[in-house]
């Protein structure tokens, strides 16, 4: 079974946030490994048959597109590594719109008690078009590899209410 379902017309925004972000992280490994021989774009690789892996995998939208969708609505922080005095963990959140116009991101930030044990990198604000997408990297630092009990991203947006993700460590979350 697909993780849209049998119609991606009726599938939750979530469902379509992970799909777009799958779909996402897809065509960006083939457009990075496509090389010299273009074995991902080029339709002569496939005997002629399609438009290229590239192209097909676009073209294979069928679920609803969405003014604005995230990758996930909660971050979960495995295992970290000790450096430097710190145990630190990388995670990533994906930011995009899927339908026709422009996304405009205000803001993206930690709340909560807990804030203070994450910074994030990347893109935290600006304009998105459809069909597009951002990465926002986060990092969890702390001297100690103890619980997060309270802390959210929150993204500022043009289309809407602010969405929330929930960050924590696998064993509370």
């Amino acid at each position: 079974e697909n993780l849209v379902g049998d119609n991606g017309l009726s599938a939750s925004d979530d469902v379509i946030g992970k799909a777009e972000h799958l779909k996402a992280l897809a065509v960006g490994w083939m457009k990075r490994n496509d090389g010299e021989k273009k074995y991902f774009s080029d339709p002569a690789q496939n005997d002629g048959i399609g438009k290229g892996f590239i192209a097909e995998v676009d073209a294979r939208h069928t679920w609803r597109q969405l003014p604005i969708w995230i990758s996930d609505s909660s971050i979960e922080f495995g295992q970290p590594v000790f450096k430097d005095g710190n145990y630190e963990r990388y995670e990533y959140l994906y930011v995009g719109r899927s339908s026709a116009g422009s996304l405009q991101v205000t803001s993206i930030k930690v709340i909560g008690d807990d804030s203070h044990l994450f910074e994030l990198d990347g893109f935290e604000g600006g304009n998105i078009e459809g069909g597009e997408y951002r990465r926002v990297r986060i990092k969890c630092r702390s001297n100690t590899n103890g619980r997060v009990e309270d802390a959210s991203i929150i993204i500022v947006h043009s289309e809407g209410e602010d969405k929330s993700i929930r960050l924590g460590k696998k064993e509370n979350i």
